[in-house]
């Protein structure tokens, strides 16, 4: 069980890696991650998570990145659902 100063840098180093690629988020862990039981805490996490953290936060990033992408296309197509 993590101590909650390992628990708050598990969390700070789980929403990082979830930004990067998951053949990056490996690497990132080696160089800011020393300790084994933290890092395994978030490998499980990030396994949980999903190949690319399927968090509404990436939803709402990668939404935002193809407006600014394409500007004069709509956000959403007609008829399009959010949700389950």
């Amino acid at each position: 069980m993590l101590n909650a100063q390992q628990r708050a840098l598990a969390d700070r180093l789980f929403e990082e890696a979830l930004t990067l690629p998951p053949e990056k988020q490996s690497a990132f862990l080696a160089q800011y991650c020393d300790d084994p039981e933290v890092r395994s805490e978030i490998e499980s996490l990030l396994a949980f998570a999903g190949p690319r953290g399927a968090t509404i936060e990436r939803a709402v990033q990668q939404a935002a990145q193809d407006l600014l992408a394409n500007p004069d296309r709509p956000p959403l197509d007609a008829g399009t659902q959010l949700g389950p």
